[in-house]
């Protein structure tokens, strides 16, 4: 009876456990499928901010496939939904290659570029249809006919921030070329005198970083005195690392008063230019 007894106390323990080990195996299951599934449709409704890339500066000239190229101007006007983009291009190199296939990409999507323009050193694009965007992605590529395996090529990417484009309330459809060039000269302008504000502005965080530079120094120098020779070692290490980064943002303010001395130049001519056209 007693024997009987404890099979039966020992089946019912089994029969228990069994029950705890597949609730445990069903709860695992279901907890792995629901974050399997939970991880791959995270795309379908999860926006996820895109991260932040260098934003070009308009005006800024940049080299590539032995080519000087820069964004003049970048305007977009929401009343119209319209972009309009002025490219200029010097083309250094021998591959007798002068017009290229332009492709606008907007907070992911590719939009129908619009080639109003087609010079070799001169280019204007037009974007239709734009609503708000965050960043837009400027492509300049080989046209099908141009690819060939001799050309070495690459694709040429500007990234620019909404910020970096200026907004307009109206973009005149009809405009001859001319119109475009002297459109191109006053951007040309706008973005000196932009650059001179910002290179200014930095002049002035450098020299409130120089002022506490000289002040560590004064204080490090007034140490000095009162330390033991083991100790003015590394006090005086201090004080010639601190003149060596006092001296080198002094440099800095140098090269940006040439930078702003530059641009200046490069405004009153433009200037000019534009009183001769006018």
């Amino acid at each position: 009876m007693k024997k009987k007894l404890k099979e039966q106390i020992y089946k019912n323990k089994i029969r228990i456990n069994r029950k705890k080990t597949n609730r445990h195996l069903i709860i695992f299951l279901i907890i792995f499928i629901c974050g399997y599934t939970l991880f791959f449709t995270s795309n379908l409704w999860l926006k996820i901010e895109p991260k932040p890339r260098y934003s070009y500066t308009l005006g800024t000239q940049i080299n590539k496939n032995d080519r000087n190229m820069s964004i003049v101007d970048f305007i977009y006007s929401k009343d119209l939904e319209m972009m309009e983009i002025i490219i200029e291009i010097e083309n250094l190199s021998l591959d007798d290659i002068d017009h290229y296939k332009w492709k606008v990409r907007i907070d992911g999507s590719f939009y129908d570029t619009k080639v109003v323009v087609d010079d070799e050193d001169f280019v204007v694009l037009r974007v239709d249809d734009v609503d708000e965007f965050k960043e837009v992605m400027l492509r300049l590529e080989l046209k099908e006919e141009d690819k060939d395996d001799d050309i070495d090529f690459n694709k040429v990417r500007f990234y620019l921030n909404k910020n970096e484009i200026k907004r307009v309330e109206t973009i005149k459809k009809e405009k001859t070329k001319n119109d475009y060039l002297k459109q191109s000269i006053r951007a040309k302008i706008y973005n000196n005198k932009k650059n001179i504000k910002l290179l200014e502005s930095e002049n002035i965080e450098i020299k409130k970083l120089i002022l506490k530079a000289e002040d560590k120094i004064k204080k490090l120098n007034h140490k000095l005195k009162y330390e033991a020779p083991s100790e003015q070692i590394e006090t005086q290490k201090s004080i010639d690392k601190l003149l060596f980064e006092r001296e080198k943002m002094y440099r800095d303010i140098d090269i940006n008063d040439e930078k702003i001395n530059a641009l200046k130049e490069n405004i009153n001519f433009q200037k000019g230019v534009l009183d001769k056209w006018d």
